[in-house]
């Protein structure tokens, strides 16, 4: 988990789907996480590259959200995520269960926006 906070968002998602089975992981959960391992072996030197652009090459500061509708079978509840760019350059990011259960996919939206914008706030 350490290595997602920081510095690989890449495997947060994968991270955080593994995590919920630490306590009592399958054969299937055991084989993705030699997956996410042998990425992290291949991709040891990728790195957060900050580019330097001009103020009118780029916007300093885009946000992006997205949600899914009930994706998660156990609970019904919806997985949402923002990413946050600054200059092209990934700055904030998350990608978890909301914690409601929306009954439309537009609320699932509405719920993933109304985080995206509390990080935008927070961001400014």
């Amino acid at each position: 988990m350490h290595a997602t906070i920081g510095t690989r968002p890449d495997i947060v998602f994968a991270v955080a789907a593994l995590s919920r089975y630490d306590v009592k992981p399958y054969h299937v959960h055991l084989t993705a996480t030699k997956r996410v391992l042998r990425y992290l072996k291949v991709t040891a030197d990728a790195k957060l590259v900050f580019p330097s652009m001009t103020s009118t090459e780029a916007s300093p500061l885009v946000g992006y959200t997205n949600s899914d509708f009930a994706g998660n079978r156990a609970d019904r509840k919806s997985q949402g995520g923002h990413i946050f760019k600054v200059y092209g350059a990934s700055i904030s990011w998350l990608s978890r269960n909301q914690e409601l259960v929306a009954f439309f996919t537009t609320e699932a939206e509405y719920i993933a926006c109304s985080d995206a914008t509390r990080e935008a706030e927070w961001l400014v």
